[in-house]
């Protein structure tokens, strides 16, 4: 027992100082953030002064930031869903033996190694307005009358930002899932059929149970970086048309580097943060429920 005690404070002795600068690197930015949303700091002036809450206060009467709120909710969850069905489609059909399986699987995940930049001019080019291919072909075979602004539509617009996103990151979900599929020994599969299972009841008893593990892991950090995404939006709609596309990662860019606004930006950001850790922690109680952790 000495021994191991002993071993355990050499090891701590050795972490302690990454601990320390991991702690300070991850934990002093945040308290610089909140310290300057209780000011009035801006570009624009030389000075700022102690203003306690107010900066808060201004968010909760904010019509924009409560738009951005909505839009973001709206943003991550339909895409993590987005990507976690079509990924998990995608992972199943891929798993199955055929001709050119692995061809496929190299073209699937070319969407998720280019670029997002070059992943963007691709679709503001295909979206075009009015001489995009995608217009083109929806009115040569009469779908729509006439050539719609997909990216410069109020209505359109987040979810257009919303598709491209998910096109990009849905590869990163097919290898997490396809690795978990392929770790299912295949005398369970002969079992089962030997028993008269179908296909659906193969996937609800052997395949769900292997793979909802990594299934939820990957929700969640598709979650989390939907929530904070911002590129995508900004490379094609910036926020607009009229802060229609405009989500908390943008909201917070323009009073930053737009208005020059750093304590009324840094207030968005805590608050930003603070949201999603509460929702993170909601679908982490959730999640551990429904595994049973």
């Amino acid at each position: 027992m000495k021994k191991i005690a002993s071993d355990t404070k050499s090891a701590l002795f050795f972490i302690l100082p990454a601990i320390i600068c991991l702690a300070f690197i991850y934990f002093f930015p945040i308290f610089l953030c909140f310290y300057q949303s209780l000011t009035d700091e801006s570009l624009l002036r030389e000075t700022s002064n102690f203003i306690g809450l107010n900066n808060y206060f201004r968010l909760l009467n904010d019509a924009d930031f409560y738009r951005a709120i909505n839009n973001t909710i709206i943003w991550a969850f339909t895409s993590s869903f987005l990507q976690a069905l079509i990924g998990l489609g995608i992972a199943l059909i891929l798993n199955q033996e055929f001709k050119g399986r692995t061809v496929s699987r190299v073209l699937v995940i070319l969407p998720w190694t280019t670029p997002i930049i070059v992943i963007c001019v691709l679709w503001a080019w295909l979206f075009a307005h009015p001489a995009g291919i995608i217009n083109y072909l929806l009115v040569a075979s009469g779908v729509i009358g006439q050539s719609i602004p997909w990216l410069a539509s109020k209505s359109y617009s987040l979810w257009i930002t919303c598709f491209v996103w998910t096109w990009s990151s849905t590869p990163l979900f097919v290898i997490a899932v396809l690795g978990a599929l392929q770790s299912v020994p295949p005398s369970l599969y002969d079992a089962a059929k030997v028993d008269g299972a179908n296909a659906f009841q193969i996937f609800r008893s052997i395949v769900l149970p292997h793979i909802l593990p990594v299934f939820s892991v990957m929700f969640t950090l598709r979650l989390i970086a939907s929530f904070n995404h911002f590129s995508t939006i900004f490379f094609l709609t910036e926020g607009g048309p009229a802060g229609s596309s405009e989500t908390m990662p943008i909201f917070i860019f323009r009073r930053f580097w737009k208005e020059y606004d750093l304590g009324y930006a840094a207030a968005a950001s805590i608050t930003n943060m603070a949201l999603m850790y509460i929702i993170w922690s909601s679908y982490s109680f959730l999640r551990g429920k429904l595994l049973g952790e």
